[in-house]
């Protein structure tokens, strides 16, 4: 129940006893009007001062018994609870937070790659074998011989044998110059050729052999190797 209603009725109970209030003095005014008369009325008393005084004193009662049947029935009215203070207003309820993300699972990391077979070793082909070296000249050669034993390639310990006739004078220059020509890459130049041709005609003994030596002779390696084996 409300405060406003509670004064209400409040309100509504004093009325009520205000009216009868009111209605008890306009009872005992009329009463009084009644015994005494108006104001400035000559008094004509109807009733005897003892029959007055039991008017006046039924019609008392009757009002001060109707004011007691009120008040006792307002007591018994049951009172109104006071009402509770209103609760303060409670903060809204806290938002639910998020869900949770699904945690990330990482992917399984890859499975190792297989070993590779180790790689056998390259092994390098042997190196060709080299060329036979040609025999060593035979002791008592004389230097001729041991020379164009190199110079045919039959032995290679004759080169300082042929730098000794090309610095020996007692030697044909013609010989000198095609042994020169020989042993220094020159013998297939034209000058060469010149200078072998110039000594096949200086030695008539070495002459197949020196042609032999510029490809002028098919036989000519030939008479060189004869010529060195039966020196």
């Amino acid at each position: 129940m409300s405060r406003a209603h509670l004064r209400d009725e409040r309100a509504e109970s004093l009325l009520e006893v205000a009216g009868m209030l009111a209605l008890t003095v306009a009872v005992l005014a009329a009463i009084t009007w009644v015994l005494i008369g108006k104001p400035g009325q000559a008094q004509t008393p109807n009733l005897t001062p003892e029959q007055q005084a039991y008017v006046i004193s039924v019609a008392t009662q009757q009002a001060d018994a109707y004011i007691r049947a009120v008040a006792t029935q307002q007591a018994a009215a049951p009172a109104a609870p006071a009402q509770a203070p209103a609760p303060p207003n409670a903060p809204p309820p806290a938002s639910n937070p998020p869900p949770a993300p699904n945690p990330t699972i990482a992917p399984p990391p890859p499975a190792p790659a297989p070993p590779t077979p180790a790689s056998y070793p390259t092994i390098a082909p042997p190196p060709p074998a080299p060329p036979p070296s040609p025999p060593p000249p035979e002791p008592g050669k004389p230097p001729m011989a041991t020379c164009v034993g190199f110079m045919v390639g039959v032995t290679a310990t004759g080169i300082e044998a042929c730098q000794g006739i090309i610095s020996d004078t007692a030697y044909d220059v013609r010989i000198r110059n095609c042994i020169y020509d020989i042993i220094t890459g020159n013998g297939m130049t034209s000058t060469g050729k010149s200078h072998c041709v110039q000594a096949a005609l200086a030695d008539r003994e070495l002459s197949d052999c020196f042609l032999g030596l510029i490809g002028e002779s098919h036989f000519g390696r030939q008479s060189c190797y004869v010529y060195y084996r039966s020196q």
